[in-house]
C-alpha cells in the first residue's frame, strides 16, 4: 500500500540537516531531517502522531487550552486529521506514535522527567521537550511550566514540515529561566523541604497573602512551597506555620503583638489576631521583595527570633467595625428590624410565616442567635437581625463565622442597598436611590452543605400604565449559576462553624469559604458596575417555609426549633479605596 511505503519513509535519512539553535536559559542537542508531509501520515490518512495528555488533567486547565491548541495547529499546518486522547484511552505501546502533554502515565514521560530534574535542584519552572524512539514528550515541574512548554512547541514545531523534522530521536531540550532568588534557606536547609502550614479556617484578610508569599518563590526561585492545611496533612520537621495551627509551635502569642521565630527547625508566624498575622506577613514579603529587587538570597538564619505589632497604613486593612457579640444582651442599638419585612407571609405549606425580627434574637455562649420554629404543620417562625439606619458600609472585607440551622431552614448573609445618606449638616438623610446593590455572601435554600453567593442589581422602571415596578438581576446574568455555587463534602454546615468572607473593593468582589476564595466577580471585565459602588446594611436571617426560597416540602419530622448562629461579625477596610463606614446607633443625633 502507498501509506504503508510512507511510514517506512520516516525512518529514512534526507540529505538536510537543519541548525537547532538554543533559546535564552535552555539548550537543544541532536540533528533533524527533512520530512515530507507524506512521511507523517498513518495508513488511514490520519497524523501519525498521537496527541496523549493525562487523564487527570483538567479540561478547563490552561494547559488542557494548549493541547487542544496543538491539536487545531497541527490539524491546520498540515491539512491532516489528528487523534487526541488521554492516556488511559489510548493502550500503553512502545510501538506508536505518540505527542506526550504532561506527566503521562507513558515510560517517556517518566523518563523526561527525570531527566528535568536531574538537571537542577529547582526545576518547578523548567520544562523538556524530548523524543524518544517514538515519543515526543513535553514534560515540565509544575503546570504553568507546562503551558509555557507547550505553547513553546506549538510555535517552534507545528507551524511547518521543516520544523516538525527537528523532532529526531534524541532530540532533548531544557528550558531553565534565570531567578532573582538565588537560593532559599531557613537555618542552612533548602526551602525545597519545607512545606506551608496553614489553620482549617482562616482570614481572608490574611490567608491569599500566605500564598502569594509562597507563589512568588516558585516565581522567583523555582521552588514550589506547597500549602496544605493543618488537619490534612501529617506534621513533619521542617514546617513554616502560619496563624493559629494545631502544631504546638503555634501556641504562645500574647500582647496584641505578631511573632515570627524559628522553634526547631519551624518557622512559626501567628499573631494575637489576624491584623497582626497579616502584618508579620506582611514583614517577610518585604524580606524576599528586597531579594528579587537586590538578586539576594532569602535565608532565616538559626535562632531568628522577632516580635513587632501592626501599624495602620495606607494600604493596610485595619478592623473598621465587629461585633463579637460577647456582651450579655444583643446590642438593640445596633441590631433592629427590617423595615421592608411584613409581619407575615404566607408559607410553603399553606399557612404563614411570621417575621418578629430582631425582636427575637438574642445572644446565647457568645454567639448571636436567629432562631427559626415550626408552629405547627403549616405555620412558622422565621427571624433576622439588621443594621438598618444603623451601620453601612462601603468597601472593605467582610467575614462571618456561623454556624448554619438544620434542615430545611435557609440562613442568609447578605447586605442591601442602605435608604439613606449621612450629611455632615443635616445628619441622617433619607435617600431612596433609583438602584443598588444586594450583595449575597450566602444563601443556602434549606441545604447543610450546599450555599450559594450573588450579586443583584436592584432596579425602580414603571410598567405600562406607569406604574412603578422594582425587582432585581444577577450581575452575571445566570452565567455562573455552577460557580457561585460552593458544595461542603466534608459533613453538615449546620454543626460547626464556618468562615463566610467576601473581599469588596472597586475592581472586584470575591468571595471565599474557610479563607478559600470559590468564586470572583471581576467588576472590571462587567459593564455597568457602578451600582455596586453604594453604602450596604447587613442582615443575618434564618427563613423557614418562605416561599420566596422556592417550593419546599416540609416534612412531618422536620425541627421545631433551630437557628442560624453567629459568632461574630468583622469589617475590615483599607484607607487605599473611597471606603465608606456609617454607625449610627438609635437614639443617635444622626438618628
Amino acid at each position: 500500500m502507498r501509506h504503508g511505503k510512507l511510514i517506512c519513509g520516516i525512518s529514512f535519512i534526507l540529505s538536510l540537516i537543519i541548525f537547532l539553535s538554543s533559546c535564552n536559559g535552555g539548550g537543544a542537542s541532536a540533528s533533524a531531517t527533512v520530512l515530507r508531509e507524506a512521511d507523517i501520515m498513518a495508513e488511514d490518512g490520519t497524523f501519525l502522531y498521537s496527541l496523549i495528555y493525562p487523564s487527570t488533567m483538567d479540561e478547563e486547565s490552561d494547559a488542557f487550552e494548549e493541547v487542544k491548541n496543538i491539536y487545531s495547529q497541527i490539524h491546520a499546518a498540515f491539512v491532516i486529521k489528528v487523534e487526541r486522547k488521554n492516556d488511559a484511552e489510548a493502550a500503553l505501546s512502545d510501538d506508536t506514535y505518540e505527542i506526550l502533554c504532561g506527566n503521562t502515565n507513558r515510560e517517556a514521560s517518566k523518563k523526561a522527567l527525570e531527566e528535568l530534574k536531574a538537571n537542577r535542584e529547582n526545576y518547578t519552572n523548567d520544562y523538556i521537550i524530548r523524543v524518544t524512539g517514538k515519543k515526543i514528550v513535553i514534560a515540565a515541574g509544575s503546570d504553568s511550566a507546562l503551558v509555557l512548554g507547550l505553547r513553546y512547541f506549538v510555535e517552534n514545531f507545528c507551524t511547518n514540515i521543516n520544523d516538525f523534522s527537528k523532532l529526531t530521536d534524541g532530540f532533548s531540550y531544557i528550558y531553565s529561566p534565570e531567578y532573582s532568588i538565588k537560593s532559599a534557606t531557613i537555618a542552612g536547609e533548602s526551602l525545597n523541604r519545607y512545606t506551608l502550614v496553614v489553620p482549617e479556617k482562616r482570614s481572608l484578610l490574611w490567608s491569599e497573602k500566605a500564598e502569594e508569599f509562597a507563589e512568588n518563590f516558585t516565581e522567583n526561585a523555582g521552588i514550589e512551597l506547597k500549602t496544605v492545611k493543618d488537619t490534612e496533612a501529617d506534621e513533619t520537621e521542617m514546617e513554616i506555620l502560619v496563624g493559629n495551627t494545631n502544631r504546638k509551635e503555634s501556641a504562645g502569642v500574647t500582647g496584641n503583638q505578631y511573632s515570627i521565630k524559628l522553634v526547631g527547625r519551624k518557622l512559626v508566624i501567628n499573631g494575637t489576631d489576624d491584623i497582626q498575622i497579616c502584618a508579620a506577613i506582611d514583614l517577610l514579603y518585604e524580606m524576599q521583595r528586597d531579594c528579587i529587587k537586590n538578586g539576594k538570597p532569602f535565608e532565616i538564619p538559626a535562632g531568628y527570633a522577632v516580635t513587632g505589632k501592626a501599624e495602620k497604613n495606607d494600604e493596610d486593612y485595619y478592623l473598621a467595625w465587629n461585633d463579637e457579640f460577647n456582651a450579655k444582651a444583643l446590642d438593640r442599638t445596633i441590631w433592629v428590624d427590617y423595615s421592608r419585612n411584613t409581619a407575615t407571609d404566607d408559607s410553603v405549606m399553606g399557612g404563614k410565616v411570621y417575621k418578629p425580627d430582631a425582636r427575637d434574637c438574642y445572644l446565647e455562649n457568645g454567639s448571636l442567635v436567629v432562631p427559626a420554629y415550626r408552629l405547627s404543620r403549616e405555620d412558622f417562625q422565621a427571624g433576622q437581625a439588621t443594621t438598618e439606619g444603623t451601620v453601612a458600609a462601603m468597601y472593605g472585607i467582610i467575614e462571618i463565622y456561623a454556624k448554619f440551622p438544620e434542615y430545611p431552614v435557609t440562613a442568609s448573609l447578605w447586605g442591601n442597598l442602605a435608604s439613606y445618606i449621612l450629611d455632615p449638616v443635616k445628619g441622617k438623610v433619607q435617600a431612596q436611590r433609583e438602584g443598588g446593590m444586594e450583595l449575597d455572601i450566602v444563601e443556602n435554600f434549606g441545604s447543610e452543605n450546599q450555599f450559594a453567593c450573588n450579586v443583584h442589581y436592584w432596579f425602580t422602571n414603571e410598567d405600562l400604565n406607569f406604574n412603578p415596578v422594582s425587582g432585581h438581576n444577577s450581575l452575571d446574568g445566570g452565567r455562573y449559576g455552577t460557580k457561585k455555587r460552593f458544595t461542603y463534602t466534608e459533613g453538615s454546615l449546620a454543626e460547626e462553624y464556618h468562615l463566610y468572607s467576601v473581599r469588596w473593593t472597586p475592581y472586584e468582589l470575591s468571595f471565599a469559604f474557610d479563607g478559600d476564595v470559590y468564586f470572583k466577580y471581576d467588576l472590571m471585565e462587567n459593564e455597568n458596575t457602578s451600582f455596586t459602588a453604594s453604602p450596604l446594611m447587613f442582615l443575618i436571617g434564618a427563613s423557614y417555609a418562605a416561599p420566596n426560597y422556592g417550593p419546599q416540602a416540609i416534612e412531618d419530622n422536620a425541627p421545631t426549633e433551630t437557628g442560624l448562629y453567629v459568632d461574630y461579625f468583622r469589617l475590615y477596610q483599607s484607607d487605599q479605596y473611597d471606603s465608606v463606614l456609617w454607625v449610627t446607633p438609635v437614639g443617635s443625633e444622626f438618628y
